[in-house]
């Protein structure tokens, strides 16, 4: 079974973060540039949170703030739940469904090592059965019309 160090080296990985003290209006300006729904949070050097997109619109919404008001660390999730780098995609599938998230942090003993997505595992479960079917489709003709 694939592990999620396998996604992440096909995925590649910008690293992109905010700081807590970063205003959302920031992060939401660098979830747009690198197309991404959430960034890590971090802290000296610690992962302390991840922000998602769709907190810091939300939060504006029913705060009636405007968004240039608010701080990462105001809305950030700080329960975090990760995967380590040799879990397999099942895994952490069944992890962020039991969870009810759509990113995951990967870390590899304490060190931060990407930020996974489920269309990520989805994407990468898809790949490895389209090369599954095509390596049947050339068993399967190979054998038949090389008799």
């Amino acid at each position: 079974m694939k592990t999620i160090e396998a996604v992440l080296k096909t995925k590649g990985n910008s690293h992109c973060f905010v700081t807590p003290d970063s205003s959302v209006e920031s992060a939401l300006s660098l979830m747009a540039k690198e197309q991404v729904g959430a960034l890590p949070v971090f802290e000296s050097g610690k992962l302390v949170g991840i922000i998602y997109d769709k907190d810091c619109i939300t939060s504006a919404l029913l705060d009636g703030k405007s968004i240039e008001e608010y701080r990462v660390k105001e809305i950030m999730t700080r329960k975090i739940i990760n995967a380590s780098t040799g879990q397999t995609i099942e895994e952490c599938l069944a992890l962020m469904n039991e969870n009810h998230i759509q990113y995951l942090p990967v870390l590899a003993d304490i060190s931060f090592e990407g930020l996974v997505s489920m269309s990520d595992l989805f994407k990468s479960i898809v790949d490895d059965q389209k090369e599954y079917i095509y390596r049947l489709e050339n068993y399967i003709f190979g054998f038949e019309y090389g008799r």
